[in-house]
């Protein structure tokens, strides 16, 4: 599976709402059919899911994201011709803040499933040009139904019944619970290397965020003040490798913690890492669905994980020390770990070329889809710093393949 070093950075989910008086809900509109199954196929273009939408008998691209609201975006409304309905505060997952425009999405249809009356916000974002997409199917309009996420046959399943389901069984079901948007949460495990105890997470499924697993900044502190002892070495970094829909965070301090594994339902997902962002939640993106089935039941609020062959996985991953970011309209140095082994690199310095890529006057689309060096141990990396001096690196990729001796999943 290909996988671009700045896909990571791209999370699209808008975690807040609220208008000029109370919060304001989108859990409204409805869908016409009282009973109904659907497989629909999706794409998976750099683990973010797409699938066709009919409006007004027209066939729109709409990624499925579980972390946000529905939306479409402005040159979508301009063409439908749609009036704003309201005007509300939206926090997107970088926790900056500005105010977007809601219409109401009268009638669309998902396969054969027609849902209607549904409030949508308004996205201008160009990093969802890059990927042609005209709206986002949210959390809001899938409430009323159970939805499977099946990367294997690239299915996306909608019932309104999850006896109409052949692949999921009662015991692999667990409690999910939803927020005043309807973004399903549920529960995992989390060991840290070397620890035989680990601590449980409760996180949003966010189909929108194409990484793993990310530790949100208030869970990480909720542990350290509580157990600091279940984080195990912890690495440290000040710098930002996220952009959300209103663009690239702030410079915080991240943390990085090394992983004996993940326990999530009966699977268990060994090594690997995990890292802080600047969230009130954390959050299990589409990467996961690369080792499970996932079948949320929004109504009977209860999601069921179904391992795709093996119970067990080694995730282990062989991490760059520099994370690029798109930002002020050209590719820089995101974020360093271990920042002195690379002292002519800086955060914030613009990234001249990566090998044989030339990064430099390329837009955001040609950064995003540039190629992933999955197979390179070493990059050699051209920046320029402040004062326009370039600098050449050569950057190692981590390695953390040290098996798992005390997973012990609870």
């Amino acid at each position: 599976m290909r996988v671009s070093l700045l896909f990571l950075c791209m999370l699209c989910t808008p975690v807040l709402m609220w208008g000029q008086e109370p919060i304001f809900s989108f859990n409204k509109g409805e869908i016409k059919q009282k009973e109904y199954f659907e497989e629909i196929p999706f794409e998976f273009v750099l683990n973010k899911i797409i699938v066709p939408v009919q409006i007004k008998g027209k066939t729109y691209r709409f990624m499925v994201d579980t972390g946000a609201s529905t939306s479409i975006s402005k040159k979508l409304r301009d063409s439908l011709g749609f009036s704003s309905i309201s005007k509300v505060q939206m926090t997107d997952a970088t926790m900056k803040k500005d105010s977007v425009e809601v219409v109401l999405l009268k009638s669309f249809k998902l396969g054969n499933i027609e849902i209607e009356n549904t409030p949508t916000w308004i996205f201008n974002i160009s990093f969802l040009d890059c990927f042609e997409i005209d709206g986002i199917i949210g959390s809001n309009s899938l409430r009323h139904s159970v939805v499977q996420f099946s990367l294997p046959d690239k299915k996306l399943r909608i019932t309104d019944n999850a006896e109409k389901l052949k692949n999921i069984k009662p015991e692999e079901a667990q409690e999910m619970g939803k927020d005043f948007q309807s973004r399903p949460f549920f529960e995992l495990s989390v060991f840290a290397k070397g620890k035989e105890e680990g601590f449980n997470l409760e996180l949003v499924f966010d189909s929108g965020h194409g990484g793993l697993l990310d530790l949100s900044i208030r869970n990480y502190y909720e542990v350290k003040k509580v157990r600091p002892d279940l984080l195990g070495e912890v690495e440290k970094a000040t710098g930002n490798n996220y952009s959300g829909f209103l663009g690239a965070g702030a410079d915080t301090l991240k943390y990085r913690i090394p992983l004996e594994g993940i326990g999530i339902g009966g699977v268990g997902l060994y090594n690997g890492t995990i890292q802080t962002i600047e969230n009130n939640n954390s959050l299990l993106g589409t990467e996961v669905l690369e080792h499970i089935i996932l079948t949320l039941d929004y109504p009977k609020d209860t999601v069921y994980i179904t391992p795709i062959d093996e119970t067990e996985k080694d995730v282990s991953e062989e991490i760059l020390p520099i994370e690029p970011i798109f930002k002020n309209g050209r590719l820089e140095v995101g974020l360093i770990w271990e920042s002195e082994n690379y002292p002519n690199i800086h955060v914030g310095d613009e990234i001249i070329a990566i090998n044989d890529f030339e990064s430099k006057g390329k837009s955001e689309c040609e950064s995003l889809f540039m190629p992933s060096f999955e197979d390179d141990l070493f990059l050699k990396i051209i920046t320029e710093d402040k004062e326009g001096k370039q600098h050449s690196s050569v950057i190692v990729r981590e390695k953390f393949l040290e098996m798992c001796k005390y997973m012990v999943f609870r």
